[in-house]
C-alpha cells in the first residue's frame, strides 16, 4: 500500500526527499513495462528510506528503495532470492539502492540496470518535478558504456544467499 500516490510525480519525490534528508526521485521504468504507482517513506537502521513503488501492466508489482548508508564503502551489487521474491542491492555515493520484485533473476537484473541508467541520468524532464537538478549528485555515477554490465555476484546468484 502506498503512503502518497503517484499522480504528482513532483509532490512525491519532494515529500520523500524531505524524509530522506536528500533529493530523491522515482525512476523511470518505462522502458521496463512498469509506472510509477507511489511511495512512501520506511525506517532504517540509518534514518528513513525512501521506497517507490512500481506496477506493470499484467499487475506485477516492484519496488525501488533508496536510504542513507550505514557504511560511506561502496558495496558491489548482490542479488538475492526466496522463492519467487527476488532482490538486487548495493551501496553507492552514501546511499543504499534496493530492487525487488517478484521477478525472475534476468528480468530484475534489466530492471536493475534501467534504475541505475535513469538515476544517473536524472529525473524525467516531461514529468512535472520540483526544482530539478541538473544531475542528480547522490545517484549512481554514470556506467562506462551504455548499458552496464550485469551486477557483480559473490556466489552462484541462482541460489539463497
Amino acid at each position: 500500500e502506498v503512503e502518497m500516490g503517484a499522480e504528482d510525480p513532483g509532490a512525491l519525490d519532494s515529500w520523500l526527499s524531505e524524509r530522506l534528508g536528500r533529493r530523491g526521485f522515482a525512476a523511470d521504468l518505462a522502458p521496463n513495462g512498469y509506472r510509477l504507482i507511489g511511495g512512501r517513506s520506511l525506517p532504517t537502521d540509518s534514518g528513513v528510506g525512501a521506497q517507490y513503488m512500481y506496477e506493470s501492466g499484467d499487475g506485477k508489482r516492484l519496488t525501488v528503495f533508496i536510504g542513507r548508508a550505514a557504511s560511506a564503502r561502496g558495496v558491489k551489487s548482490r542479488f538475492l532470492q526466496e522463492g519467487d521474491l527476488g532482490m538486487i542491492y548495493w551501496i553507492e555515493a552514501n546511499l543504499s539502492y534496493a530492487v525487488v520484485g517478484h521477478l525472475d533473476r534476468d528480468d530484475l537484473v534489466r530492471v536493475t540496470q534501467q534504475v541505475h541508467r535513469s538515476l544517473a541520468a536524472g529525473p524525467t524532464p516531461t514529468a512535472p518535478r520540483a526544482a530539478p537538478p541538473e544531475r542528480h549528485p547522490e545517484a549512481p555515477s554514470a556506467p562506462p558504456s551504455a548499458d552496464p554490465p550485469p551486477p557483480a555476484h559473490d556466489a552462484d546468484p541462482t541460489k539463497p544467499s
